[in-house]
């Protein structure tokens, strides 16, 4: 990995000037003469109490740093100290001009001036930031660090000729071929000028003819220009000159580029088994892997090629579980679920309160229709359930045909949360939904009622409220009013789209239907097959039975098992 400099995180910034805001007095040179003595004693009273560190002494030495502002608004020592308080009390704009203002007042103080350009940097000003930089170097010119910065600073702007030219002028002073040589072929590399990129490491490795750091750079470097001999030729050179197992990386790479599935199957399994390489670089590695088994095969059945090589870190890092995961994944894409499962279960043994993974266990178990032991898994979670969470095992319950169990479920939840009117009524919601799937419409309805009255802003409630009124030729009017404010809060969602228009739909407004349920479609409803029925039917009533035949025949290779859609396409007629 190349070294690209330090970047600092702005609240770490944020931190470090706090402290030395408490001892700036001890380190700044002496003051200008034409500072008052009151200034002066003002300013070592604040970092006095600054220095306490307690919420009242702060609270005092912001206030003093306020009085001085107040005797002199522009003393560039109280601005800067200032800062890191108005940033804390929310006045960010406050905060960030205080910065600026204390270096502008002050050019020759390289201390308020790197800060202030790393605070333009963390905010996104990197004009600003450039600027302070420049200036920084024509009053600091044998100062390397400044033109590293610099340069990062030209590559955000993009200005890479800028950037690389620092580089160049780091090199000169330094002699630090290394670390230039290194940075500005990670850069052409990103900016896909390989040409170039295979020069500077060519450029290195001459300089450093047996140092397999920089050997292996330039073998990775000439897979990308396409030269697998000459990549041969640098990997057969590092093997001569050390005996290392870090050399299966690269022969991983060439055989990935050389398409030979075999080879490359053996050289990840010798690199899963290197000490040198980090677990990091491994999972990398068999993602690759993966990556290139589906791109060659195109099936994901094939995936079970790579089970040696996870059965082998499982079993090398038996409390990781990243890997476990990560098997486990794998296996659900290959539909073996209960294997699946045992990884899922391995990995609550290490992590018993990861949430996330209880969720992918029963999500498995479910799948599998494994339902005593995914009902087991949802006792399991309890003590560390979230509110999504119960909706989640309520719907597992509900759709494993456990439906008195999920209404029973829901009802402890009900009553335990009554005090959470928002929840409350996502529970209200999804009881309603279980009634109307059994065919209670006045039960479903009386739900969606109670969800709406604890929150009347609850669109999905509203949303399925008014589709199941339309459905059942209840009041289409009060089904409007309620699907168009889900309309007003989610205009572009497909689901609410396709309700609205087959509201009027039912109502025999055929031209609002089709205006609302062909917005539907465009915003992602044509993958539903429901959505794609109700377009053709709103063709149909428009006379149109060529194109509302299409869109049946769309729907059905969707939804291949619809008896009523089979009816329609077969007898070309809608059917209620």
């Amino acid at each position: 990995m190349v070294k690209t400099g330090r970047r600092y995180s702005f609240n770490l910034i944020l931190l470090m000037l706090l402290v030395s805001t408490t001892i700036l007095c001890a380190c700044k040179p002496k003051q200008e003469l034409d500072v008052s003595a009151k200034t002066q004693y003002l300013l070592l009273e604040s970092t006095r109490l600054a220095n306490m560190g307690n919420p009242d002494s702060t609270v005092v030495a912001y206030d003093i740093l306020n009085r001085i502002l107040e005797i002199n608004p522009s003393d560039a020592d109280a601005l800067f100290r200032i800062a890191p308080y108005s940033y804390m009390l929310g006045k960010q704009e406050e905060f960030y001009n205080n910065i600026l203002i204390s270096a502008k007042s002050d050019t020759t103080n390289y201390y308020y001036n790197t800060t202030a350009a790393n605070i333009a940097m963390e905010l996104g000003d990197i004009t600003t930031a450039e600027k302070i930089y420049r200036m920084l170097i024509r009053n600091n010119p044998d100062d390397e660090k400044l033109y590293d910065t610099l340069a990062r600073t030209y590559l955000r702007m993009g200005e890479i000729e800028k950037a690389l030219a620092c580089y160049d002028t780091i090199e000169i002073m330094t002699d630090n071929i290394e670390y230039v040589a290194m940075t500005k072929a990670n850069i052409y590399a990103q900016i896909k000028d390989m040409p170039k990129m295979l020069a500077e490491l060519k450029r290195l490795s001459a300089a450093y003819p047996d140092n397999i750091e920089y050997l292996l750079p330039l073998a990775s470097a000439y897979l990308e220009v396409d030269s697998l001999d000459k990549n041969r030729e640098i990997i057969n050179k590092v093997k001569a000159l050390e005996s290392s197992c870090l050399t299966s990386l690269s022969d991983a790479e060439y055989y990935d580029k050389k398409g030979d599935m075999d080879s490359l199957r053996i050289s990840v399994f010798n690199a899963l088994e290197c000490p040198d390489i980090d677990l990091m670089t491994k999972e990398s590695l068999i993602r690759d892997f993966l990556n290139f088994i589906l791109k060659k095969d195109n099936d994901y059945k094939s995936l079970e090629r790579a089970d040696t090589l996870f059965l082998y870190l499982t079993e090398a890092y038996p409390r990781e579980v990243s890997i476990k995961n990560f098997y486990a994944d794998m296996l659900v894409m290959q539909s073996k679920f209960a294997e699946a499962a045992e990884q899922y279960q391995a990995s609550l043994y290490v992590e018993p309160s990861d949430i996330d993974i209880h969720r992918r266990l029963i999500g498995v178990l479910y799948e599998s229709g494994n339902y005593k032991q995914m009902n087991k898994a949802i006792e399991d979670a309890q003590q560390y359930v979230d509110s999504t969470f119960i909706l989640e095992a309520a719907s597992y319950y509900h759709f494993s045909k456990q439906t008195d169990k999920a209404k029973e479920y829901l009802q402890e939840a009900i009553d335990k949360y009554k005090s959470s009117p928002i929840f409350l009524s996502d529970l209200y919601t999804l009881m309603g939904d279980i009634y109307y799937r059994e065919g209670d419409a006045d039960n479903s309805f009386k739900y969606y009622n109670l969800a709406i009255k604890s929150n009347p802003v609850n669109i999905e409630a509203l949303n399925n409220y008014a589709y199941h009124l339309s459905e059942y030729g209840g009041d289409l009017d009060k089904a409007e009013q309620m699907s168009a404010k889900t309309i007003s809060a989610k205009p572009n969602d497909p689901t609410y789209l396709d309700t609205y228009g087959w509201i009027f739909f039912k109502k025999g407004n055929y031209l609002f239907a089709e205006l609302y349920i062909k917005k539907s479609l465009e915003n992602g409803g044509d993958k539903n097959s429901e959505v794609l029925e109700h377009y053709g039917d709103v063709l149909f009533k428009q006379g149109d039975i060529e194109e509302a035949l299409k869109y049946w025949e769309r729907a059905l290779a969707i939804d291949k098992n619809n008896a009523k859609l089979k009816n329609k396409i077969e007898n070309k007629t809608y059917i209620d």
